[in-house]
């Protein structure tokens, strides 16, 4: 197939579509250094889904809503990590700290694995063998 020098391989409206598609994309994502939390709640468990970043600068607002699900007293407590596009130690040090609580009381903590760059920090630092993970 050949195209023509002026013609878009994605066809007239090509340039369009690429926009639409990134703008769509950018526009659900939170800006840099935020953390958003989504805490939804059933009969068996409590799930806390991160989107952005967990580190220092959010790292409270995640402690908040975490110490709030352990005082419901879940059977399980599910920390959804697919969304997160960064974490850096004190975000590792806060999920070992609830792990131990965890350890200590009647309810599971288990978390759903995050992309490549969240996973790297648990595997760098041999916690990954620690948290019970899912997904």
């Amino acid at each position: 197939m050949t195209h023509d020098a002026d013609e878009s391989p994605l066809g007239d409206n090509g340039e369009d579509r690429v926009k639409s598609v990134s703008e769509r994309i950018t526009f659900d994502l939170p800006a840099p250094g935020v953390l958003v939390v989504d805490v939804k709640k059933d009969a068996e468990a409590v799930v806390i889904g991160l989107t952005g970043e967990l580190d220092l600068a959010t790292v409270e607002t995640f402690e908040r809503h975490l110490r709030e699900a352990e005082a419901a007293r879940p059977a399980r407590l599910v920390v959804d990590l697919t969304a997160l596009g960064f974490m850096d130690s004190t975000g590792l040090q806060t999920l070992l700290r609830a792990r131990e609580r965890a350890s200590t009381t009647e309810y599971e903590l288990v978390l759903r694995r995050g992309p490549r760059q969240v996973q790297r920090v648990f595997e760098l630092t041999r916690t990954d063998e620690v948290f019970n993970f899912e997904g």
